[in-house]
């Protein structure tokens, strides 16, 4: 069986092209995965330990809480054997600028060998002195050589500190949490957070004996542990004890494989068909079952072997690419490769063991028939034998299965059921598209054959005559096509319920507003004319005098601003005589709704109005204004960019133009949404990259699939050709079969995709998100129009191989 097996392989090198190439960029997907996924959890583990793993001993909290006294600094420098101790502070605390508040991890500087590195400026050296990480530049508006108001959480008076210097300190992953990082001194630290304890002692020594002595000291109050066990630690709490950016990589990789499965499974189906007359002979002449299952088992072994080694090859390659593209200047630094022997043995060993188990199937079918009914070609399973409609009733069940369990999802919501609804669903048409693809592929193909004439039914024909090989031909395409739809119908979705709900939360895309005294008319000018600026509103600010809260700084509302709120009817609509409060203000001044409030100094007496103001302490009506200070000055301004303006290049040209302005602060709702699109959009690219590798897979298919065909068909394209088709016309009809397997893979997926996207949203953000379901037509038209291009690519190489084919060659063929 061996000799049978190297006999075959040697002599039918071209049938096996597509199998190997298939097996291959999925076996390169893994290797890649794997050697990338090792590469960037070493980069992570360097980012977040540094260099904490050459010192001899760390001292952290033991109990419930997360720090320690400031005395076990002390306390640890006194034990034999210690030659240095330092020690971090990360507390949590207010920064304060103007009236807005935003939460800030205060910290001791980053340690030596930390990622993070100054751009600006130095780190400080005084108590009265801080650096700032760019994020927390980004949220408090902070400049180099500026002030910033810092705060405990409970106090309400901020001590004002000096800004030295900026630091990026993104690529360090323990500043990577959600509150932006300031950098003081130690006793800076204690002294602007209102707590003087510690996050962790580091000790240096070089006694092997201290980490046993420092245990002694301290006993249970505190845990004492190797620098390298604290290391392991840290990179565990951050990844969560798992690597999930190789987890990621191999969920798409699994899908890459997935479909090399189903194009290898397919091409054995067809070879089994075509040997059908050479298995007869076998067995007459005395071969086994068994002897022939063994043949096709090594076969399937070599050639998933080749395929295997040729991906490995590949996806080392392509990952070596990725790590020098991304040099490292990343966030997640990628210095050097790393290739371990579970890089290279897994994904040679998972080729192998797909390509063996997608074979078995045809394989063994083809055994089963006995000697003289295998000298006539084989039918495959159909919807007419009983495994058919076994097959097809199952699929049909898990079809409704799923889309109940989708339905529950979208109306619970429940991301579990979602996922599994939508699992159960798929693979239920996977089990029934024998009977759903041949449907869609007549009831398109009668549109597409028309204007093809005889080729185009020639195609649909060809097309449907096998329905197993058509539904399994489709089928690997519409894995990929489906995943992508989903993610960009799903993250379109999101991306508009997101954008739906900050439109509510901040509906102003940038507000500009002075604390006190007004905003020169020069500033409120140059704000007003940007080009990136299509509405703006200027607010005038007036002072009311009124019992038990005066001062009450107010600010006009227009029809002009609410034309610039990207959610006008959620704001407060106060009329000439009323002021707008929000509730939290209206409970801090024990005020209610239609209360009056008796005016001072000849002020107008006002009705309280409770009703949402943006931020504002109070709104009232441009006539109320009038009433109190005609000449009031402009003290904020409400911008609405125009579409398509550049949201950061917007906000830095507001910042730059109010920077020299004191007590001016600058909200940018556009920020966020900005960011939460950027974010999608690389996410579904990315994604959708990766995805492309199974859709690549699924063309080589389709082309595997036509070659195969056309060799299936050679005496019938000879007949067809002597009866007056010509060479271009048989190339037509190939290629109109393969656009259209292509087409409909791809409508299929694209509506499937549609349909998961949407109730994927539902389900994961239902609760507390309003949903707004989107269909990114544009994007799946492209989907669309690329499967189409790359059906017609597919059938060139087999077109051609069909047309050089004389048809008395032809004819004469066996």
């Amino acid at each position: 069986m061996l000799d049978l097996a190297t006999a075959t392989l040697r002599t039918q090198t071209q049938r096996f092209v597509a199998p190997i190439v298939a097996i291959a960029l999925g076996v390169a997907f893994v290797a890649a995965s794997l050697v990338l996924g090792g590469t960037l959890s070493r980069g992570v583990a360097a980012s977040v330990s540094n260099d904490i793993g050459s010192y001899a001993a760390v001292l952290t909290s033991s109990g419930g809480s997360p720090s320690l006294p400031a005395s076990v600094a002390a306390r640890a420098k006194r034990v034999p054997g210690v030659t240095e101790v330092t020690s971090t502070r990360m507390e949590p605390a207010m920064a304060r600028t103007g009236a807005t508040e935003r939460y800030i991890l205060l910290t001791t500087p980053p340690a030596t060998g930390s990622a993070a590195r100054v751009t600006e400026g130095r780190l400080p050296r005084t108590d009265a002195e801080v650096a700032v990480s760019l994020s927390a530049q980004a949220r408090t508006g902070a400049r180099l050589g500026g002030h910033l108001g810092i705060a405990p959480l409970e106090a309400d008076s901020a001590r004002e500190v000096r800004i030295v210097g900026l630091v990026d300190a993104g690529a360090d992953a323990q500043y990577a949490g959600s509150m932006p990082a300031v950098f003081a001194t130690g006793s800076g630290v204690a002294r602007l957070s209102g707590h003087d304890v510690l996050t962790a002692v580091f000790v240096t020594s070089s006694d092997s004996g201290v980490v046993e002595r420092l245990a002694t000291t301290f006993g249970d109050t505190v845990r004492v542990e190797t620098g390298s066990a604290y290391a392991a630690r840290l990179v565990r709490q951050v990844t969560g004890g798992t690597d999930f950016i190789s987890a990621i990589l191999l969920g798409f990789a699994t899908i890459a494989l997935f479909a090399s499965a189903l194009v290898i499974g397919n091409t054995y189906a067809i070879l089994s068909s075509r040997r059908m007359r050479e298995s007869a002979l076998l067995r007459c002449i005395g071969s086994t079952r068994g002897d022939l299952l063994r043949a096709n088992v090594i076969e399937a072994a070599v050639i998933g072997l080749i395929g295997s080694a040729v991906g490995v090859a590949l996806g080392v390659a392509l990952a070596a690419i990725a790590v020098a593209l991304a040099g490292d200047n990343q966030a997640i630094p990628m210095a050097g490769l790393a290739v371990s022997p579970a890089a290279i043995v897994v994904p040679l060993v998972t080729g192998v063991v797909v390509t063996v188990l997608a074979c078995l199937r045809p394989a063994w079918r083809a055994t089963r028939v006995a000697p003289v009914a295998a000298l006539r070609p084989d039918l495959p399973v159909s919807a007419s034998s009983r495994a058919g409609r076994l097959r097809i009733a199952s699929g049909f069940l898990l079809i409704a299965v799923g889309v109940a369990l989708i339905v529950i999802a979208a109306i619970g919501p429940s991301l579990i059921a979602g996922l599994a609804g939508g699992t159960l669903s798929f693979l239920g048409v996977l089990m029934a598209a024998s009977v759903i693809v041949p449907a869609l592929l007549a009831a398109i193909g009668r549109l597409v054959a028309r204007p093809f004439g005889v080729p185009g039914e020639l195609a649909v024909e060809n097309a449907i005559r096998n329905p197993g090989r058509a539904a399994a031909t489709t089928s690997a395409l519409l894995v990929g096509v489906t995943l992508i739809s989903t993610l960009v119908v799903g993250s379109a979705t999101t991306l508009r319920s997101i954008t739906h709900l900050l439109d509510e939360e901040y509906p102003i895309d940038i507000a500009v507003a002075r604390q006190e005294g007004a905003l020169p008319a020069a500033t409120v000018d140059a704000l007003m004319s940007m080009a990136d600026v299509a509405l703006a509103a200027p607010l005038r600010t007036v002072t009311l005098r009124l019992p038990g809260i005066d001062p009450l700084r107010a600010s006009e509302i227009t029809d002009t601003a609410r034309s610039v709120s990207r959610s006008p009817g959620d704001l407060a609509r106060p009329a000439a005589g009323d002021v707008a409060v929000s509730s939290s203000f209206a409970t801090r001044h024990r005020l209610r709704d239609g209360q009056r409030l008796p005016a001072r100094a000849g002020d107008p007496s006002l009705t309280v109005r409770i009703a949402p103001t943006l931020g504002y302490d109070a709104l009232v009506a441009p006539e109320t204004v009038d009433a109190v200070d005609p000449g009031a000055g402009v003290g904020s301004v409400w911008l609405r960019l125009r579409a398509g303006a550049q949201a950061g290049d917007a906000n830095d040209r507001v910042q730059a133009t109010v920077r020299d302005l004191s007590g001016a602060e600058v909200v940018s709702g556009v920020s966020g949404r900005d960011r939460i699109t950027r974010v999608l959009d690389i996410m579904v690219l990315v994604a959708s990259a990766l995805l492309g590798v199974a859709v690549l897979i699924a063309l080589v298919g389709i082309g595997n699939t036509l070659s195969l065909s056309v060799i299936e068909r050679t005496r019938e394209n000879g007949l067809l050709r002597a009866l007056g088709l010509t060479a271009r016309q048989l190339r037509g009809t190939l290629a109109v079969e393969a656009v259209l397997i292509a087409v409909v893979g791809a409508l299929l997926g694209v509506g499937l995709g549609t349909a998961y996207g949407i109730s994927g949203a539902y389900a994961l953000m239902g609760t507390d998100v309003h949903v707004v379901p989107a269909v990114p037509v544009t994007r799946l038209a492209v989907i669309l129009m690329v499967a189409l291009v790359a059906g017609l690519l597919a059938s060139v190489l087999p077109a051609r191989q069909a047309a050089k084919v004389p048809p008395s060659a032809a004819l004469a063929a066996d």
